[in-house]
């Protein structure tokens, strides 16, 4: 089994303060431990119809797993472990994703009375054959807290190989191991994200004076704003009312909790050329329906709009110059996996006039709907290149006042 392994929650993302990147994630998956239709809820242990548990000599089978239900994050339910002397991993059913977007993982953990174990949270990016080919893990998470810790992984880009995706709640130790203690998770939520490639002909990050400077962002996973979801009840009259231009109450109780209420004059009508869509308009707002399953319908913007935002600052953080391209989102395919990878945006090319001598910043933003979702940036220097001069076989030396300084400063100087 190849495997790739990254530490911590390292980001592909270096933005302003006021920049959350969960913010304009589209969710995934989400597990809060509560759902009684998937859980069977034990005395001493947890089953679950899909979870499984790491089984091998390292994982003991003594240490207890179990739902409880009288400590949570925000739901009613957390997954407990019950430390006994061992590691123990639980992971997740694996869940379609693509290598279109980039991901980004948050989860809650909470910890007791823990000295030399730890909690941990991974996700494994597996193939089309189930075979795990990248894994992300967050910091461990030890000691005793008395509020639940927030831990965070991405924005992450998945190989071009991947297709599923899989969460796994660690138990572990290092040399000496913890005989009591508990370990709880909670409210573990995967989203995805538009994937932004930021690239550019100053790979080495210096330009000469005079030269030409391009800068090229590519884009791809620009899905259509999901506004929510609704559980038919009654599938086939739902979707026989939605055929006959009728929107059902139901539908528009779920518009008033969790989008705008749909006025009198709202109309639906279904679109003839895909089976499974209708298309919902109500004055200047417009909302696309689409069949995801048997149960569950799922709603979009469909007048979402991107702007990708290209600006070079100078060293005080000063505009100098900014561009802004237009792009469209893409149709929505819930539960679709395409068999071939889709050809991703053209890469947009911006050409720069050469600059001064300086240091200067490019800042690449992917705006949806007025929202920043992806905000990263690159830098250059624009200087005098000279060859490299010959070096002698002992390197440099300091020749004088080395006795005023102190090591501290030496190491610096270095």
């Amino acid at each position: 089994m190849a495997t790739a392994c990254y530490l911590a929650a390292a980001t592909l993302v270096s933005g302003p303060p006021e920049y959350d990147p969960f913010s304009g994630a589209v969710e995934v998956l989400r597990y809060t431990f509560d759902d009684k239709n998937e859980l069977e809820l034990l005395p001493e242990s947890w089953q679950s119809l899909d979870w499984t548990r790491r089984k091998g000599r390292a994982f003991s089978t003594y240490i207890s797993t179990g739902i409880d239900q009288k400590r949570c994050y925000n739901n009613p339910y957390s997954l407990r472990f019950q430390v006994n002397g061992g590691q123990a991993i639980n992971y997740s059913p694996t869940v379609r994703i693509d290598a279109l977007h980039s991901y980004i993982f948050r989860g809650f953990i909470l910890t007791q009375l823990l000295e030399h174990d730890a909690a941990l949270l991974s996700v494994s990016f597996l193939n089309h054959k189930r075979q795990r080919v990248q894994r992300f893990l967050t910091r461990p998470v030890s000691g005793t807290y008395r509020d639940w810790v927030e831990v965070r992984i991405g924005p992450i880009a998945p190989r071009e190989d991947v297709r599923f995706v899989v969460v796994g709640c660690h138990l572990t130790h290092d040399k000496k191991m913890d005989i009591r203690g508990s370990v709880w998770f909670d409210d573990l939520f995967l989203g995805k994200l538009p994937q932004l490639l930021l690239e550019s002909n100053f790979h080495t990050h210096f330009k000469e004076r005079f030269t030409e400077i391009q800068i090229f962002s590519s884009v791809s996973g620009l899905d259509m704003s999901f506004l929510f979801n609704v559980t038919m009840e009654g599938e086939t009259k739902f979707v026989e009312s939605l055929d006959n231009e009728v929107i059902p109450d139901a539908l528009k109780w779920a518009f008033t909790d969790n989008s705008r209420p749909l006025s009198d004059q709202a109309v639906v009508q279904p679109q003839k050329a895909k089976a499974g869509r209708w298309l919902i308009s109500d004055g200047s707002h417009n909302s696309l329906l689409i069949l995801k399953d048997d149960k569950t319908l799922d709603v979009f913007h469909p007048d979402s709009s991107y702007d990708l935002q290209l600006s070079m600052l100078d060293n005080f953080e000063r505009m100098i110059i900014k561009n802004t391209f237009q792009l469209d989102a893409n149709d929505p395919q819930p539960g679709r996996m395409p068999e071939n990878e889709p050809a991703k945006h053209k890469p947009k090319m911006w050409q720069l006039n050469p600059q001064e001598y300086g240091y200067y910043k490019i800042r690449s933003r992917l705006v949806r709907d007025g929202v920043v979702i992806i905000d990263k940036h690159t830098s250059f220097a624009v200087m005098d290149l000279v060859d490299r001069t010959p070096r002698g076989e002992f390197g440099w030396s300091i020749a004088r006042h080395v006795d005023t300084m102190t090591a501290k400063d030496l190491v610096e100087v270095a």
